[in-house]
């Protein structure tokens, strides 16, 4: 998991050349590879962030296909049965992607 803080504050200074004494690796001089791994960790963050798709495991049960918590079921109700889906994970917090 990518420290989201610690990219904003590497990349912002990036952009600003005069502040990039303060490298993303703790430390003035590492050139390129402070830039690849300030990438890598960047596009990590980004990844978390993607929508997840739900898994059925069993009759009418999903559950997150990333942590594997359960995301929908169906239930009866007064009006018949519903569905219940969860619009993002309730244990990583990712958004939820029914319609993939």
């Amino acid at each position: 998991m990518a420290d989201r803080e610690k990219v904003i504050k590497g990349l912002e200074a990036c952009l600003d050349e005069a502040d990039c004494t303060k490298c993303y690796k703790d430390g003035p001089g590492f050139g390129y590879a402070c830039r690849d791994s300030l990438m890598r960790d960047a596009l990590v963050a980004l990844k978390e962030r993607e929508a997840v798709e739900p898994k059925l495991v069993g009759v009418n049960t999903w559950i997150c296909g990333d942590c594997g918590a359960l995301l929908g079921w169906e239930e009866f109700t007064q009006s018949g049965l519903e569905l219940v889906e969860n619009r993002f994970c309730p244990h990583c917090g990712r958004r939820v992607k029914w319609n993939a």
